[in-house]
């Protein structure tokens, strides 16, 4: 949140509803969303600065960006 407000940016918080985790479990434990697919870019922990300069920029493409803890997605 500290670099978000350093850079000015605009959070803008989602509500999806308490119904919304059940449909999103359901579709990727059928298999009919591949979760690899979402994630456009990762970053191991010490490049978070980096993942994050990439989530906010717009020009980046990136769709989700995952940051990497221990080498291991979280």
């Amino acid at each position: 949140m500290m670099l978000a407000q350093s850079r000015e940016a605009t959070v803008i918080p989602i509500y999806l509803g308490r119904d919304a985790f059940g449909e999103a479990i359901e579709l990727l434990s059928s298999g009919r969303i591949q979760p690899e697919q979402l994630i456009s870019h990762r970053f191991p922990l010490e490049r978070a600065r980096e993942a994050m300069d990439t989530a906010l920029n717009s020009g980046a493409g990136a769709v989700k960006v995952m940051i990497e803890v221990n080498g291991q997605p979280r």
